[in-house]
């Protein structure tokens, strides 16, 4: 996803071109390459429709976190577990 957004926008037009051949989407928000919510996209729309879409068509996916984690001071760390919570608690609020 974060490929996507960086190289070419609109993200949710893109799932919906490619919905047939996607099984996995890799979370990485842009600028960056950190954690969902800390950059331009709007991840809670994203899941949302991607949840949608899901049940609507009866396929599941896997949702990789491939992302640093920002820290007050902008410092970037390796990724942890952490964006994992943050990922369900945007799906729960979806």
């Amino acid at each position: 996803m974060y490929h996507v957004q960086r190289n070419q926008g609109r993200m949710i037009e893109h799932i919906d071109w490619a919905w047939d051949e996607i099984g996995y989407f890799q979370i990485g928000d842009v600028p960056g390459r950190n954690e969902p919510g800390t950059g331009e996209m709007n991840y809670r729309n994203i899941f949302k429709h991607i949840a949608e879409k899901a049940q609507a068509s009866g396929k599941d996916f896997v949702l990789g976190m491939e992302h640093g984690n920002r820290h007050a001071g902008g410092r970037r760390r390796a990724p942890a577990h952490r964006g994992l919570r943050r990922r369900r608690q945007l799906l729960s609020d979806a």
